[in-house]
């Protein structure tokens, strides 16, 4: 894997990844040395809406692509309000075989969301990365349990 540049994490889609992720959401974040310090922490007892996806690359795609995806994601939370935090990574759980570039990105609000998945930035990374990929995407209220 190469270096990374902003807050990334390994992410294993398993069972207890929601739960965490719920955990997280309402939990203040703690500075990191992976942290880019450009957005700012959860507060206590905030909530977000939480974006998971993880990607199946098709033969297609060629390490080039991959890289190119990686850094155009990290990317996005400089160019779109509302993410909140990022973590990219690759998937190391083997009950979900095949998916390997997973994250998961905390938004301020699900309106925040809908911005973002109709952002030109988001668009235009789409019109690319679509054909190379089958993608498995989630998405929740941490509010709402």
């Amino acid at each position: 894997m190469q270096p990374i540049q902003s807050l990334t994490r390994r992410v294993a889609m398993t069972g207890t990844m929601a739960a965490g992720l719920l955990s997280l959401a309402a939990t203040p974040a703690k500075a990191s040395p992976e942290s880019d310090g450009d957005h700012a922490a959860l507060a206590g007892g905030a909530h977000a809406f939480v974006h998971i996806f993880s990607f199946h690359w098709k033969d297609s795609a060629a390490a080039t692509d991959r890289a190119r995806a990686t850094q155009a994601i990290r990317d996005l939370r400089h160019s779109i309000p509302g993410i909140r935090q990022l973590w990219l990574g690759e998937n190391v759980s083997e009950k979900a075989p095949g998916y390997t570039t997973t994250g998961v990105m905390l938004f301020d609000s699900e309106r925040a969301y809908h911005a973002y998945t109709m952002h030109p930035a988001h668009v235009q990374l789409l019109q690319w990365l679509a054909p190379l990929i089958s993608a498995i995407e989630l998405d929740f209220d941490s509010a709402s349990s």
